[in-house]
């Protein structure tokens, strides 16, 4: 038997250079002419109605574009938007971009700086994967959720703030980040062994920035020799047989528990012999 299913058409309007949709009474663009290049600003109405969203995969693999202003009508950046538009340098992300889509910025390899407003709560899986002149990343205070391999293979990203109120993030967020050394933490050491979402092995190799310190702590470095490994357990071990050896006491209290003692010996030798535990 022949089921009728309802369907819905999206038709595509033109407005100058753009085209575009309607959702819910507003605009959402869906791409661009050739006659747009290097650095523009997305208009904020197009029709007579205002642009809230940028639509999945509209500048896909666009590389006429060099700069990109986002205005502050967006709500949302869908997947794919920006993927492949291997020549944008700059995108201005404004306040009032609640959700960044999977796939959004994938591959743009000459992006050097990402600045996620505080609006923003949603980062997409992949979103901004194999941006691979990406140098800064700087989460803004609402970032919630950050999707799996969101800033995989970023392989020049050196620093990344993180949001304090992070609650859920996926697997491998930065894997492949090889030169990632620096990340800023608004929450003091204790703080962040006590959120979930930041307890993911991926981090502990990195220089840790607490409560906006300036000094950083490798977690696990007894030695201060900037290498983990048994080396570290033996002055530990040194150390708390009262051998006269020296420790940082941050590095050492690899627990997270304000003391530094058998518990973090242990735990250290656990880590080195790769078993699924975490260091602070």
């Amino acid at each position: 038997m022949l089921l009728s299913l309802p369907f819905c058409f999206a038709y595509a309007e033109k407005d100058g250079a753009y085209t575009y949709r309607t959702e819910n009474g507003s605009a959402v663009i869906s791409g661009i002419d050739d006659s747009v290049s290097g650095e523009f600003t997305l208009p904020s109405t197009l029709g007579g109605l205002c642009v809230t969203g940028i639509d999945d995969w509209a500048f896909e693999n666009n590389t006429r574009i060099n700069a990109v202003h986002i205005p502050d009508t967006v709500k949302k950046i869908g997947d794919g938007a920006f993927a492949g538009c291997a020549n944008l340098l700059a995108v201005v992300i404004p306040e009032g971009v609640t959700h960044i889509g999977v796939d959004a910025f994938w591959n743009c390899k000459s992006v050097k700086n990402i600045v996620i407003p505080d609006s923003v709560n949603a980062i997409g899986a992949f979103a901004f994967s194999s941006c691979t002149a990406l140098q800064t990343v700087r989460l803004g205070e609402g970032v919630t959720s950050l999707g799996s391999f969101a800033f995989e293979n970023c392989t020049a990203l050196k620093s990344v703030y993180l949001s304090q109120n992070i609650q859920r993030t996926g697997v491998s967020v930065f894997y492949g980040c090889d030169s990632l050394v620096d990340i800023y933490c608004p929450l003091s050491k204790t703080q962040r062994a006590q959120s979930p979402a930041l307890s993911q092995r991926f981090f502990n190799d990195c220089l840790w920035h607490y409560e906006g310190g300036n000094t950083g702590v490798r977690p696990g470095d007894i030695n201060g020799d900037e290498a983990l490994d048994n080396k570290d357990v033996i002055r530990l071990f040194q150390h708390l047989c009262e051998w006269d050896v020296d420790v940082n006491a941050d590095t050492a209290d690899v627990t997270a528990d304000g003391e530094t003692d058998n518990k973090d010996l242990v735990r250290l030798f656990q880590y080195l012999s790769d078993w699924d535990v975490m260091i602070y």
